[in-house]
């Protein structure tokens, strides 16, 4: 309660923040992190979201890293296959190394086992993070396109709704002038009335 951290909370789901602008009391006690459990996961966290952990993201981002990661340890383990408990462990060491720094960063591994790695194990690495940022890239597109054309088509229905309402507003009005018609006295109406009285002038006074 001493020391708020809502910087980066939204008013619609943040309680301190409605609490604030309702002027309300909140207590943090419930929910708070102790500070020797802060202290321990602040750096964690400032590492994930610096901009150098950011950018081995930036295309090859993907919305689950869960899932990301396990198509990495099944790509090596299937599940359909029986492997041993040993196997298994490989797999996901090799899916950590490859999920965080990319197929590269197996170079240093060969480097340790085999004491070299060579021009081609370098190539072959290179090929494959390329693919990888490839396919990662590619999917994301396919998503932006989708969503793109789902906002174009809701714009194209709203404008279709929009030119049906003033079509009936137009049918509206055609409809009330052909059922109210306006009348008024033409030229030719007001010559002859005007024709007439003259004629019954002429009549009085004969």
């Amino acid at each position: 309660n001493d020391d708020p951290h809502h910087d980066y909370c939204s008013i619609d789901w943040c309680g301190y923040l409605k609490s604030v602008r309702d002027k309300t009391p909140y207590d943090h006690t419930s929910h708070a992190l102790s500070r020797p459990v802060l202290d321990a996961i602040k750096p964690v966290f400032n590492n994930l979201c610096s901009r150098k952990s950011l950018a081995r993201v930036v295309d090859a981002s993907t919305q689950n890293p869960n899932e990301g990661f396990h198509s990495l340890v099944w790509l090596m383990s299937p599940k359909h296959k029986a492997s041993s408990g040993t196997t298994f462990e490989i797999a996901c060491c090799l899916a950590v190394i490859i999920f965080n720094d990319g197929y590269f960063a197996l170079g240093d591994i060969f480097n340790v086992m085999c004491g070299y790695r060579g021009y081609y194990t370098d190539q072959a690495m290179v090929h494959f993070d390329n693919n990888r940022l490839h396919t990662e890239s590619k999917e994301n597109n396919r998503k932006r396109r989708k969503e793109a054309g789902r906002i174009l088509i809701q714009n194209d229905d709203e404008e279709e709704d929009n030119d049906s309402i003033i079509d009936g507003a137009d049918q509206i009005d055609d409809d009330n002038n052909n059922t109210n018609p306006v009348t008024g006295a033409t030229t030719e109406d007001s010559d002859t009335t005007t024709d007439k009285i003259k004629e019954h002038g002429q009549k009085n006074n004969k």
